[in-house]
Protein backbone atom coordinates (compact mmCIF):
# COMPACT_ATOMS: atom_id res chain seq x y z
CA UNK A 1 0.00 0.00 0.00
CA UNK A 2 1.52 3.54 -1.09
CA UNK A 3 0.47 6.44 0.73
CA UNK A 4 -2.31 7.49 -2.00
CA UNK A 5 -3.88 4.33 -0.93
CA UNK A 6 -4.14 4.91 2.39
CA UNK A 7 -4.68 8.34 2.32
CA UNK A 8 -8.01 7.31 0.37
CA UNK A 9 -8.65 4.87 2.91
CA UNK A 10 -7.97 7.90 5.72
CA UNK A 11 -10.31 10.11 3.52
CA UNK A 12 -13.26 7.33 3.66
CA UNK A 13 -13.04 6.91 7.01
CA UNK A 14 -13.56 10.71 8.01
CA UNK A 15 -16.42 10.49 5.78
CA UNK A 16 -17.89 7.65 7.20
CA UNK A 17 -17.50 8.84 10.61
CA UNK A 18 -19.05 12.17 9.24
CA UNK A 19 -22.17 10.53 7.71
CA UNK A 20 -22.60 8.98 10.82
CA UNK A 21 -22.72 11.97 13.00
CA UNK A 22 -18.81 10.91 14.61
CA UNK A 23 -16.87 13.19 16.67
CA UNK A 24 -15.72 16.53 14.56
CA UNK A 25 -12.60 16.20 15.92
CA UNK A 26 -12.04 12.56 15.06
CA UNK A 27 -13.36 13.50 11.85
CA UNK A 28 -10.80 16.36 11.57
CA UNK A 29 -8.05 14.07 12.51
CA UNK A 30 -8.54 11.37 10.06
CA UNK A 31 -9.08 14.35 7.22
CA UNK A 32 -5.90 16.16 8.24
CA UNK A 33 -4.13 12.78 8.39
CA UNK A 34 -5.35 12.12 4.89
CA UNK A 35 -3.40 15.53 4.03
CA UNK A 36 -0.54 14.98 5.19
CA UNK A 37 0.36 11.36 3.84
CA UNK A 38 -0.54 12.74 0.56
CA UNK A 39 1.95 15.42 1.24
CA UNK A 40 4.70 13.29 2.44
CA UNK A 41 7.17 12.25 0.64
CA UNK A 42 9.52 9.95 2.85
CA UNK A 43 9.03 6.13 3.50
CA UNK A 44 6.25 4.70 5.13
CA UNK A 45 7.50 1.42 5.97
CA UNK A 46 10.62 2.82 6.62
CA UNK A 47 9.10 4.62 9.33
CA UNK A 48 6.58 1.87 10.26
CA UNK A 49 9.55 -0.43 10.99
CA UNK A 50 11.53 1.96 12.62
CA UNK A 51 8.36 2.82 14.80
CA UNK A 52 8.74 6.58 13.79
CA UNK A 53 5.26 7.10 11.81
CA UNK A 54 4.50 9.64 14.44
CA UNK A 55 6.68 12.19 12.93
CA UNK A 56 4.25 12.75 10.14
CA UNK A 57 2.24 16.04 10.59
CA UNK A 58 -0.94 15.23 11.73
CA UNK A 59 -0.23 11.72 12.97
CA UNK A 60 -0.28 10.76 16.64
CA UNK A 61 -0.66 7.46 17.97
CA UNK A 62 -3.63 6.17 17.43
CA UNK A 63 -3.11 7.07 13.74
CA UNK A 64 0.18 6.16 14.00
CA UNK A 65 -1.32 2.79 14.62
CA UNK A 66 -3.73 2.81 11.49
CA UNK A 67 -1.30 3.67 9.10
CA UNK A 68 0.87 0.86 10.63
CA UNK A 69 -2.50 -1.85 10.26
CA UNK A 70 -3.42 -0.50 6.78
CA UNK A 71 0.39 -1.23 5.65
CA UNK A 72 0.19 -4.80 7.09
CA UNK A 73 -3.55 -5.63 6.01
CA UNK A 74 -4.42 -3.22 3.13
CA UNK A 75 -7.50 -1.96 5.16
CA UNK A 76 -8.55 -0.79 8.04
CA UNK A 77 -10.94 -2.54 10.53
CA UNK A 78 -12.68 0.74 11.55
CA UNK A 79 -13.56 1.41 7.86
CA UNK A 80 -14.74 -2.16 7.38
CA UNK A 81 -17.34 -1.73 10.66
CA UNK A 82 -18.45 1.83 9.75
CA UNK A 83 -19.47 0.45 6.15
CA UNK A 84 -21.27 -2.29 8.08
CA UNK A 85 -22.87 0.04 10.69
CA UNK A 86 -24.37 2.42 7.53
CA UNK A 87 -26.58 1.04 4.62
CA UNK A 88 -25.04 -0.38 1.74
CA UNK A 89 -25.53 2.49 -0.54
CA UNK A 90 -23.81 4.98 1.61
CA UNK A 91 -20.13 3.93 -0.11
CA UNK A 92 -22.13 4.49 -3.42
CA UNK A 93 -23.86 7.86 -2.49
CA UNK A 94 -20.32 9.64 -1.36
CA UNK A 95 -18.80 9.30 -4.97
CA UNK A 96 -21.79 11.86 -6.42
CA UNK A 97 -20.62 15.18 -6.87
CA UNK A 98 -21.44 17.72 -4.71
CA UNK A 99 -23.19 15.54 -1.84
CA UNK A 100 -20.71 15.03 0.31
CA UNK A 101 -20.90 13.65 3.76
CA UNK A 102 -22.95 16.51 5.52
CA UNK A 103 -26.07 16.04 3.12
CA UNK A 104 -25.74 12.43 3.15
CA UNK A 105 -26.21 12.42 6.55
CA UNK A 106 -29.13 14.56 6.23
CA UNK A 107 -30.56 12.38 3.54
CA UNK A 108 -30.44 9.54 5.89
CA UNK A 109 -31.83 11.04 8.98
CA UNK A 110 -34.44 12.90 7.22
CA UNK A 111 -35.35 10.76 4.38
CA UNK A 112 -33.65 7.50 5.16
CA UNK A 113 -31.88 7.45 1.65
CA UNK A 114 -29.33 4.76 1.69
CA UNK A 115 -29.27 4.07 -1.92
CA UNK A 116 -28.49 6.00 -5.65
CA UNK A 117 -31.84 4.77 -6.56
CA UNK A 118 -33.68 5.72 -3.58
CA UNK A 119 -31.71 9.23 -3.86
CA UNK A 120 -32.42 9.26 -7.34
CA UNK A 121 -36.52 8.58 -6.74
CA UNK A 122 -36.56 11.26 -3.75
CA UNK A 123 -35.11 14.03 -6.32
CA UNK A 124 -37.59 13.18 -9.00
CA UNK A 125 -40.34 13.63 -6.43
CA UNK A 126 -38.60 16.76 -5.34
CA UNK A 127 -38.13 15.43 -2.10
CA UNK A 128 -35.01 17.50 -1.63
CA UNK A 129 -36.23 20.87 -2.23
CA UNK A 130 -36.92 22.04 1.10
CA UNK A 131 -33.89 20.14 3.07
CA UNK A 132 -31.48 22.77 4.67
CA UNK A 133 -28.45 22.85 2.22
CA UNK A 134 -29.93 22.10 -0.65
CA UNK A 135 -32.54 23.24 -2.86
CA UNK A 136 -33.71 23.17 -6.21
CA UNK A 137 -30.25 23.70 -7.90
CA UNK A 138 -28.40 20.80 -6.08
CA UNK A 139 -31.38 18.54 -6.58
CA UNK A 140 -30.34 19.18 -10.14
CA UNK A 141 -26.94 18.85 -9.66
CA UNK A 142 -27.32 15.95 -7.45
CA UNK A 143 -29.61 14.27 -10.89
CA UNK A 144 -26.76 14.79 -13.05
CA UNK A 145 -24.01 13.18 -10.54
CA UNK A 146 -26.67 10.24 -10.14
CA UNK A 147 -27.11 9.58 -14.07
CA UNK A 148 -23.18 9.87 -14.71
CA UNK A 149 -22.80 7.13 -11.81
CA UNK A 150 -25.19 5.16 -13.74
CA UNK A 151 -23.39 4.61 -16.64
CA UNK A 152 -21.35 2.13 -14.83
CA UNK A 153 -24.32 0.13 -13.97
CA UNK A 154 -25.56 -2.98 -15.33
CA UNK A 155 -28.88 -2.41 -15.56
CA UNK A 156 -31.56 0.29 -16.46
CA UNK A 157 -35.06 0.69 -15.94
CA UNK A 158 -37.50 -0.41 -19.13
CA UNK A 159 -38.20 3.82 -19.51
CA UNK A 160 -34.42 4.20 -20.53
CA UNK A 161 -34.35 1.01 -22.88
CA UNK A 162 -37.50 2.57 -24.54
CA UNK A 163 -36.12 5.99 -24.69
CA UNK A 164 -32.75 4.55 -26.23
CA UNK A 165 -35.03 2.31 -28.49
CA UNK A 166 -37.42 5.93 -29.87
CA UNK A 167 -33.96 7.71 -30.21
CA UNK A 168 -32.54 5.02 -32.34
CA UNK A 169 -35.64 3.85 -34.45
CA UNK A 170 -35.79 7.87 -35.22
CA UNK A 171 -32.56 8.25 -37.14
CA UNK A 172 -32.72 4.64 -39.11
CA UNK A 173 -37.14 4.13 -39.48
CA UNK A 174 -36.98 7.15 -43.17
CA UNK A 175 -33.39 6.15 -44.79
CA UNK A 176 -34.27 5.29 -47.85
CA UNK A 177 -32.77 1.78 -47.36
CA UNK A 178 -34.70 0.78 -44.40
CA UNK A 179 -38.19 -1.41 -45.52
CA UNK A 180 -38.57 -2.33 -41.67
CA UNK A 181 -37.82 -1.49 -38.13
CA UNK A 182 -38.50 -2.62 -34.91
CA UNK A 183 -37.12 -2.79 -31.25
CA UNK A 184 -36.95 -6.00 -30.02
CA UNK A 185 -35.20 -8.15 -26.93
CA UNK A 186 -36.86 -7.21 -23.33
CA UNK A 187 -37.90 -3.92 -24.35
CA UNK A 188 -40.00 -4.97 -26.73
CA UNK A 189 -41.64 -7.65 -24.19
CA UNK A 190 -41.54 -4.76 -21.24
CA UNK A 191 -39.45 -6.19 -18.73
CA UNK A 192 -39.25 -4.22 -16.29
CA UNK A 193 -35.44 -3.48 -16.46
CA UNK A 194 -32.96 -3.72 -19.53
CA UNK A 195 -29.53 -5.24 -19.98
CA UNK A 196 -29.10 -4.03 -23.44
CA UNK A 197 -31.41 -2.87 -26.12
CA UNK A 198 -31.94 -4.68 -29.59
CA UNK A 199 -33.52 -3.38 -32.91
CA UNK A 200 -34.05 -5.62 -35.98
CA UNK A 201 -34.34 -4.06 -39.00
CA UNK A 202 -34.40 -5.10 -42.53
CA UNK A 203 -33.18 -3.45 -45.92
CA UNK A 204 -30.57 -3.83 -48.48
CA UNK A 205 -27.29 -3.47 -48.51
CA UNK A 206 -26.87 -3.83 -44.73
CA UNK A 207 -23.56 -1.99 -44.66
CA UNK A 208 -25.33 1.65 -45.33
CA UNK A 209 -27.82 0.54 -42.33
CA UNK A 210 -24.67 -0.12 -40.32
CA UNK A 211 -22.93 3.28 -40.90
CA UNK A 212 -26.15 5.16 -39.80
CA UNK A 213 -26.71 3.23 -36.67
CA UNK A 214 -22.70 4.05 -35.64
CA UNK A 215 -23.47 7.45 -36.72
CA UNK A 216 -25.84 8.25 -33.43
CA UNK A 217 -24.65 11.49 -31.52
CA UNK A 218 -22.41 10.59 -28.71
CA UNK A 219 -22.40 6.97 -29.15
CA UNK A 220 -19.23 4.95 -28.87
CA UNK A 221 -18.78 2.30 -31.95
CA UNK A 222 -18.41 -1.59 -30.66
CA UNK A 223 -16.33 -3.98 -32.98
CA UNK A 224 -19.15 -5.08 -35.87
CA UNK A 225 -19.25 -8.10 -36.75
CA UNK A 226 -20.91 -9.38 -40.16
CA UNK A 227 -24.82 -7.66 -40.17
CA UNK A 228 -24.57 -6.70 -36.08
CA UNK A 229 -23.70 -3.48 -35.06
CA UNK A 230 -23.02 -2.57 -31.56
CA UNK A 231 -22.99 0.65 -30.03
CA UNK A 232 -22.92 2.03 -26.13
CA UNK A 233 -24.06 4.69 -25.76
CA UNK A 234 -23.38 8.11 -23.17
CA UNK A 235 -25.63 6.32 -20.12
CA UNK A 236 -23.44 3.41 -20.88
CA UNK A 237 -26.43 1.53 -22.29
CA UNK A 238 -25.34 -0.81 -25.14
CA UNK A 239 -27.58 -0.80 -28.12
CA UNK A 240 -27.45 -4.10 -31.30
CA UNK A 241 -28.58 -3.94 -34.19
CA UNK A 242 -29.29 -7.09 -36.33
CA UNK A 243 -29.96 -6.21 -40.20
CA UNK A 244 -31.54 -8.90 -42.22
CA UNK A 245 -33.20 -9.40 -45.18
CA UNK A 246 -36.78 -8.13 -45.93
CA UNK A 247 -38.09 -11.84 -46.48
CA UNK A 248 -36.12 -12.45 -42.95
CA UNK A 249 -37.43 -9.74 -41.15
CA UNK A 250 -40.44 -11.91 -39.55
CA UNK A 251 -39.00 -14.51 -38.50
CA UNK A 252 -36.02 -12.34 -37.11
CA UNK A 253 -37.94 -10.34 -35.26
CA UNK A 254 -39.47 -12.89 -33.80
CA UNK A 255 -36.02 -14.64 -32.82
CA UNK A 256 -34.62 -11.44 -31.48
CA UNK A 257 -37.91 -10.76 -29.14
CA UNK A 258 -37.62 -13.85 -27.25
CA UNK A 259 -37.81 -14.94 -24.47
CA UNK A 260 -35.53 -17.62 -25.11
CA UNK A 261 -37.80 -19.89 -23.10
CA UNK A 262 -40.53 -18.89 -25.34
CA UNK A 263 -38.59 -19.37 -28.62
CA UNK A 264 -37.54 -22.94 -27.29
CA UNK A 265 -41.08 -23.24 -26.47
CA UNK A 266 -42.50 -22.05 -30.02
CA UNK A 267 -39.14 -24.00 -32.08
CA UNK A 268 -40.72 -27.67 -29.78
CA UNK A 269 -43.95 -26.45 -31.28
CA UNK A 270 -43.80 -25.80 -34.64
CA UNK A 271 -41.75 -29.04 -35.31
CA UNK A 272 -44.59 -31.33 -34.18
CA UNK A 273 -46.03 -30.13 -36.79
CA UNK A 274 -43.42 -30.75 -39.12
CA UNK A 275 -42.07 -26.84 -39.12
CA UNK A 276 -38.71 -25.70 -38.63
CA UNK A 277 -38.17 -22.42 -37.09
CA UNK A 278 -35.06 -20.57 -37.07
CA UNK A 279 -34.02 -16.61 -37.44
CA UNK A 280 -33.69 -17.31 -40.96
CA UNK A 281 -37.41 -18.01 -41.72
CA UNK A 282 -40.05 -20.77 -41.51
CA UNK A 283 -39.70 -24.34 -43.33
CA UNK A 284 -41.01 -27.72 -43.93
CA UNK A 285 -40.25 -30.51 -46.53
CA UNK A 286 -41.50 -28.22 -49.52
CA UNK A 287 -39.15 -25.18 -48.41
CA UNK A 288 -39.18 -21.61 -47.19
CA UNK A 289 -42.93 -20.88 -46.25
CA UNK A 290 -42.62 -16.51 -47.48
CA UNK A 291 -44.31 -14.86 -44.08
CA UNK A 292 -45.01 -10.95 -44.01
CA UNK A 293 -45.25 -10.90 -40.31
CA UNK A 294 -45.28 -12.50 -37.08
CA UNK A 295 -48.28 -12.60 -37.49
CA UNK A 296 -48.48 -14.99 -40.63
CA UNK A 297 -45.69 -17.22 -38.47
CA UNK A 298 -47.89 -17.52 -36.10
CA UNK A 299 -51.09 -18.55 -37.82
CA UNK A 300 -49.17 -20.19 -39.89
CA UNK A 301 -48.26 -22.93 -36.82
CA UNK A 302 -52.10 -22.76 -36.11
CA UNK A 303 -51.68 -20.62 -33.20
CA UNK A 304 -53.29 -16.82 -32.31
CA UNK A 305 -50.72 -14.15 -32.45
CA UNK A 306 -49.28 -13.78 -29.43
CA UNK A 307 -48.25 -10.23 -28.25
CA UNK A 308 -44.71 -9.65 -27.35
CA UNK A 309 -45.22 -8.82 -23.23
CA UNK A 310 -46.62 -12.26 -23.12
CA UNK A 311 -43.90 -13.75 -24.66
CA UNK A 312 -42.59 -15.28 -21.39
CA UNK A 313 -43.13 -19.04 -22.14
CA UNK A 314 -45.99 -18.86 -19.03
CA UNK A 315 -48.69 -20.96 -20.88
CA UNK A 316 -49.18 -18.29 -23.84
CA UNK A 317 -48.70 -20.96 -26.41
CA UNK A 318 -51.14 -23.09 -25.03
CA UNK A 319 -53.40 -20.34 -25.05
CA UNK A 320 -52.90 -19.32 -28.06
CA UNK A 321 -53.72 -22.80 -29.62
CA UNK A 322 -56.79 -22.65 -27.62
CA UNK A 323 -57.96 -18.81 -28.89
CA UNK A 324 -58.28 -18.01 -25.45
CA UNK A 325 -55.42 -15.23 -25.31
CA UNK A 326 -56.41 -12.27 -23.59
CA UNK A 327 -57.23 -9.06 -24.84
CA UNK A 328 -54.69 -7.20 -23.90
CA UNK A 329 -55.14 -3.58 -22.21
CA UNK A 330 -54.10 -0.81 -24.09
CA UNK A 331 -53.53 2.87 -22.76
CA UNK A 332 -56.90 4.24 -25.33
CA UNK A 333 -58.89 2.10 -22.83
CA UNK A 334 -57.26 4.52 -19.85
CA UNK A 335 -60.67 6.69 -18.60
CA UNK A 336 -58.84 8.22 -16.01
CA UNK A 337 -55.91 7.76 -13.34
CA UNK A 338 -55.66 8.07 -9.59
CA UNK A 339 -52.35 9.03 -7.33
CA UNK A 340 -51.21 11.88 -8.64
CA UNK A 341 -49.56 14.49 -6.16
CA UNK A 342 -49.48 18.66 -6.29
CA UNK A 343 -47.93 21.47 -5.06
CA UNK A 344 -49.54 21.10 -1.65
CA UNK A 345 -47.29 17.96 -0.82
CA UNK A 346 -44.30 17.24 -2.69
CA UNK A 347 -45.82 17.62 -6.32
CA UNK A 348 -44.68 20.45 -8.81
CA UNK A 349 -47.73 21.35 -10.32
CA UNK A 350 -51.27 23.01 -9.34
CA UNK A 351 -54.65 21.47 -9.47
CA UNK A 352 -55.65 23.81 -12.24
CA UNK A 353 -52.48 22.79 -14.09
CA UNK A 354 -52.92 19.00 -13.63
CA UNK A 355 -56.59 19.21 -14.28
CA UNK A 356 -55.94 21.05 -17.82
CA UNK A 357 -53.27 18.08 -18.96
CA UNK A 358 -55.26 15.30 -17.76
CA UNK A 359 -58.24 17.09 -20.08
CA UNK A 360 -55.69 17.06 -22.81
CA UNK A 361 -55.37 13.29 -22.80
CA UNK A 362 -58.79 12.72 -23.17
CA UNK A 363 -59.35 11.61 -19.43
CA UNK A 364 -62.73 12.46 -17.47
CA UNK A 365 -61.70 11.95 -14.35
CA UNK A 366 -57.93 12.14 -12.04
CA UNK A 367 -58.11 11.10 -8.55
CA UNK A 368 -55.54 14.19 -6.49
CA UNK A 369 -54.25 11.80 -3.89
CA UNK A 370 -51.45 14.36 -1.97
CA UNK A 371 -48.96 12.52 1.05
CA UNK A 372 -50.63 12.26 4.73
CA UNK A 373 -50.23 14.20 7.72
CA UNK A 374 -47.05 11.68 8.87
CA UNK A 375 -45.05 12.17 5.42
CA UNK A 376 -42.82 15.01 6.96
CA UNK A 377 -40.02 14.20 4.20
CA UNK A 378 -43.18 15.25 1.75
CA UNK A 379 -44.92 18.03 3.02
CA UNK A 380 -47.78 15.86 4.21
CA UNK A 381 -51.45 17.37 4.66
CA UNK A 382 -52.66 17.93 8.16
CA UNK A 383 -55.98 17.87 8.44
CA UNK A 384 -56.77 21.81 8.04
CA UNK A 385 -54.81 21.60 4.39
CA UNK A 386 -56.71 18.53 3.64
CA UNK A 387 -59.89 20.69 4.24
CA UNK A 388 -58.16 23.05 1.95
CA UNK A 389 -57.47 21.36 -0.49
CA UNK A 390 -60.81 19.97 -0.71
CA UNK A 391 -62.55 23.37 -1.42
CA UNK A 392 -60.26 24.26 -4.18
CA UNK A 393 -60.85 20.99 -5.81
CA UNK A 394 -64.79 21.65 -5.36
CA UNK A 395 -64.32 25.25 -6.82
CA UNK A 396 -61.98 23.70 -10.04
CA UNK A 397 -65.01 21.45 -10.10
CA UNK A 398 -67.76 23.79 -10.50
CA UNK A 399 -66.21 24.47 -13.65
CA UNK A 400 -66.21 21.95 -15.14
CA UNK A 401 -68.72 19.45 -17.28
CA UNK A 402 -67.35 16.30 -18.63
CA UNK A 403 -64.46 16.17 -16.06
CA UNK A 404 -63.74 15.48 -12.32
CA UNK A 405 -61.70 15.80 -9.88
CA UNK A 406 -61.67 12.99 -6.62
CA UNK A 407 -60.70 13.97 -3.40
CA UNK A 408 -58.27 11.32 -2.97
CA UNK A 409 -54.99 10.86 -0.35
CA UNK A 410 -51.79 8.67 0.01
CA UNK A 411 -52.21 7.72 3.18
CA UNK A 412 -49.36 6.53 4.96
CA UNK A 413 -49.95 2.85 6.72
CA UNK A 414 -48.44 2.79 9.97
CA UNK A 415 -46.32 0.11 11.78
CA UNK A 416 -49.29 -0.86 13.38
CA UNK A 417 -51.28 -0.75 10.41
CA UNK A 418 -53.44 2.06 11.26
CA UNK A 419 -53.98 4.61 8.60
CA UNK A 420 -52.99 8.16 8.94
CA UNK A 421 -56.07 10.26 9.75
CA UNK A 422 -59.04 9.40 11.82
CA UNK A 423 -62.14 7.86 10.16
CA UNK A 424 -63.69 11.00 10.76
CA UNK A 425 -61.61 12.40 7.79
CA UNK A 426 -61.17 9.19 6.07
CA UNK A 427 -64.80 9.52 5.02
CA UNK A 428 -64.36 12.64 3.99
CA UNK A 429 -62.26 11.31 0.93
CA UNK A 430 -63.62 10.24 -2.74
CA UNK A 431 -60.46 7.35 -2.24
CA UNK A 432 -57.79 6.59 -0.08
CA UNK A 433 -54.60 5.29 -0.97
CA UNK A 434 -52.80 3.35 1.61
CA UNK A 435 -48.65 2.79 1.18
CA UNK A 436 -46.09 2.13 3.26
CA UNK A 437 -43.08 4.43 3.29
CA UNK A 438 -41.18 3.55 6.29
CA UNK A 439 -40.29 0.49 8.44
CA UNK A 440 -39.11 -1.50 5.19
CA UNK A 441 -37.32 -4.32 7.40
CA UNK A 442 -40.34 -5.78 9.87
CA UNK A 443 -40.23 -9.15 9.76
CA UNK A 444 -42.42 -11.14 6.90
CA UNK A 445 -45.11 -12.14 9.64
CA UNK A 446 -45.20 -9.05 11.05
CA UNK A 447 -44.98 -6.54 7.93
CA UNK A 448 -48.03 -9.07 6.43
CA UNK A 449 -50.08 -8.36 9.68
CA UNK A 450 -49.60 -4.33 9.04
CA UNK A 451 -50.66 -5.20 5.26
CA UNK A 452 -53.85 -7.13 6.42
CA UNK A 453 -55.10 -4.56 8.89
CA UNK A 454 -54.59 -1.50 6.15
CA UNK A 455 -56.55 -3.84 3.85
CA UNK A 456 -59.12 -4.42 6.48
CA UNK A 457 -59.79 -1.15 7.38
CA UNK A 458 -62.98 -0.12 5.31
CA UNK A 459 -61.70 3.45 4.45
CA UNK A 460 -59.09 1.52 2.38
CA UNK A 461 -59.83 2.14 -1.11
CA UNK A 462 -56.66 1.05 -2.74
CA UNK A 463 -53.06 -0.50 -1.63
CA UNK A 464 -50.56 1.59 -2.82
CA UNK A 465 -47.28 0.35 -4.41
CA UNK A 466 -47.33 -3.05 -2.73
CA UNK A 467 -44.33 -4.32 -2.27
CA UNK A 468 -42.39 -1.21 -1.85
CA UNK A 469 -39.80 -2.13 -4.45
CA UNK A 470 -37.46 0.89 -6.40
CA UNK A 471 -36.28 -1.25 -9.19
CA UNK A 472 -32.18 -1.02 -9.03
CA UNK A 473 -32.17 0.55 -5.84
CA UNK A 474 -34.50 -1.23 -3.44
CA UNK A 475 -35.56 -4.75 -2.52
CA UNK A 476 -39.50 -5.52 -2.28
CA UNK A 477 -39.86 -5.74 1.56
CA UNK A 478 -40.84 -9.26 2.77
CA UNK A 479 -44.52 -10.14 3.32
CA UNK A 480 -47.11 -12.89 2.55
CA UNK A 481 -48.30 -11.75 -1.03
CA UNK A 482 -51.16 -14.38 -1.97
CA UNK A 483 -52.23 -13.49 1.51
CA UNK A 484 -52.33 -9.66 1.16
CA UNK A 485 -53.73 -10.41 -2.52
CA UNK A 486 -56.31 -13.00 -1.01
CA UNK A 487 -57.33 -10.22 1.93
CA UNK A 488 -57.86 -7.74 -0.88
CA UNK A 489 -60.31 -9.67 -3.05
CA UNK A 490 -61.88 -10.34 0.40
CA UNK A 491 -62.42 -6.38 1.55
CA UNK A 492 -62.81 -5.31 -2.06
CA UNK A 493 -59.79 -3.44 -2.30
CA UNK A 494 -58.45 -2.05 -5.32
CA UNK A 495 -54.47 -2.87 -5.80
CA UNK A 496 -52.25 -0.19 -7.41
CA UNK A 497 -50.13 -1.03 -10.08
CA UNK A 498 -48.04 1.93 -9.83
CA UNK A 499 -46.61 3.21 -12.84
CA UNK A 500 -43.59 5.05 -11.70
CA UNK A 501 -40.70 3.47 -14.23
CA UNK A 502 -38.91 2.90 -11.03
CA UNK A 503 -41.76 1.18 -9.30
CA UNK A 504 -43.76 -1.09 -11.51
CA UNK A 505 -45.10 -1.95 -8.62
CA UNK A 506 -46.95 -4.59 -8.52
CA UNK A 507 -44.98 -6.66 -10.20
CA UNK A 508 -46.33 -7.85 -13.83
CA UNK A 509 -45.58 -11.92 -12.56
CA UNK A 510 -48.07 -11.36 -9.80
CA UNK A 511 -50.54 -9.31 -11.84
CA UNK A 512 -52.26 -12.73 -13.26
CA UNK A 513 -52.72 -13.87 -9.69
CA UNK A 514 -54.68 -10.98 -8.73
CA UNK A 515 -56.69 -10.96 -11.57
CA UNK A 516 -57.28 -14.65 -10.55
CA UNK A 517 -58.11 -14.27 -7.17
CA UNK A 518 -61.05 -11.24 -8.37
CA UNK A 519 -58.56 -8.43 -7.45
CA UNK A 520 -59.29 -5.07 -9.14
CA UNK A 521 -56.39 -3.36 -10.65
CA UNK A 522 -55.78 0.51 -11.33
CA UNK A 523 -53.05 1.72 -13.21
CA UNK A 524 -51.56 5.24 -11.43
CA UNK A 525 -48.68 7.22 -12.35
CA UNK A 526 -47.64 8.37 -8.92
CA UNK A 527 -47.50 11.53 -10.95
CA UNK A 528 -45.58 14.63 -9.40
CA UNK A 529 -45.34 16.63 -12.26
CA UNK A 530 -47.55 17.02 -15.38
CA UNK A 531 -45.32 15.02 -17.36
CA UNK A 532 -45.57 12.33 -14.87
CA UNK A 533 -48.82 11.49 -15.92
CA UNK A 534 -46.85 10.38 -18.80
CA UNK A 535 -45.69 6.66 -16.70
CA UNK A 536 -49.43 5.18 -17.18
CA UNK A 537 -47.46 4.51 -20.50
CA UNK A 538 -45.03 1.87 -18.64
CA UNK A 539 -47.98 0.84 -16.13
CA UNK A 540 -50.15 -0.14 -19.25
CA UNK A 541 -46.95 -2.46 -20.60
CA UNK A 542 -46.64 -4.18 -17.28
CA UNK A 543 -49.87 -4.95 -16.88
CA UNK A 544 -50.62 -6.25 -20.65
CA UNK A 545 -47.44 -8.08 -19.17
CA UNK A 546 -49.58 -9.57 -16.80
CA UNK A 547 -52.27 -10.58 -18.67
CA UNK A 548 -54.71 -7.97 -18.09
CA UNK A 549 -57.41 -6.97 -20.05
CA UNK A 550 -59.41 -3.56 -19.72
CA UNK A 551 -62.47 -5.22 -17.80
CA UNK A 552 -59.37 -5.94 -15.02
CA UNK A 553 -58.75 -2.31 -14.40
CA UNK A 554 -60.72 0.27 -12.37
CA UNK A 555 -59.67 2.71 -14.32
CA UNK A 556 -60.64 1.54 -18.05
CA UNK A 557 -64.07 2.45 -16.52
CA UNK A 558 -66.32 5.06 -18.10
CA UNK A 559 -66.77 8.12 -15.15
CA UNK A 560 -69.82 7.38 -14.30
CA UNK A 561 -69.16 3.69 -13.38
CA UNK A 562 -66.21 4.29 -11.53
CA UNK A 563 -68.11 7.23 -9.24
CA UNK A 564 -70.44 4.08 -8.67
CA UNK A 565 -68.11 2.07 -7.95
CA UNK A 566 -66.07 4.43 -5.16
CA UNK A 567 -69.70 5.28 -3.45
CA UNK A 568 -70.10 1.61 -3.15
CA UNK A 569 -66.55 1.16 -1.54
CA UNK A 570 -67.29 4.16 0.80
CA UNK A 571 -70.19 2.44 1.97
CA UNK A 572 -68.64 -1.04 2.72
CA UNK A 573 -69.24 -2.67 -0.14
CA UNK A 574 -67.64 -2.71 -3.59
CA UNK A 575 -69.43 -4.54 -6.14
CA UNK A 576 -67.10 -5.17 -9.17
CA UNK A 577 -68.97 -4.73 -12.04
CA UNK A 578 -67.56 -6.00 -15.59
CA UNK A 579 -67.18 -3.39 -18.11
CA UNK A 580 -69.38 -3.36 -20.99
Amino acid sequence: MDRIQISDIFQQVAQLLEVQGGNPYRVGAYRRAARSLVDFSGSLDGLAGAGRLREIPGIGEKLAQDVAEVLKTGDLALRRELLATLPKGVEELLRIPNLGPKRARILLEKLQIGSLGELEYACNENRLLDLPGFGARIQDVILAGIERLKRFKGRFLLSDGLEAAALLTAGLANHPQCAQLSEAGSVRRGCETVKDVDLVAAGRPCRVLLDVFYATPGAVMQTPRGNKAKIRLKNGLQVDLHCVSPAQFPAALLHYTGSREHNIALREHARGLGFDLSPQGLRNAGGLIACASEEDLYRILQLAPIAPELRENRGEIAAAAENRLPRLVQEADLRGVFHVHTVASDGRATLAELAAAARARGWSYLGICDHSQSAHYARGLDAERVREQWRDIDELNSQFEDFQLLKGIESDILVDGRLDYPDELLAGFDFVIASIHSHFNLGPAAQTRRLLAAIANPRTTMLGHPSGRLLLARDAYQFDQQAVLQAAARHGVVVELNANPQRLDLDWRLLRTARDLGVLIAINPDAHSVQGLDHVRYGVISARKGWLEARDILNCREKGEMLQYLRARRAGFAARVACP
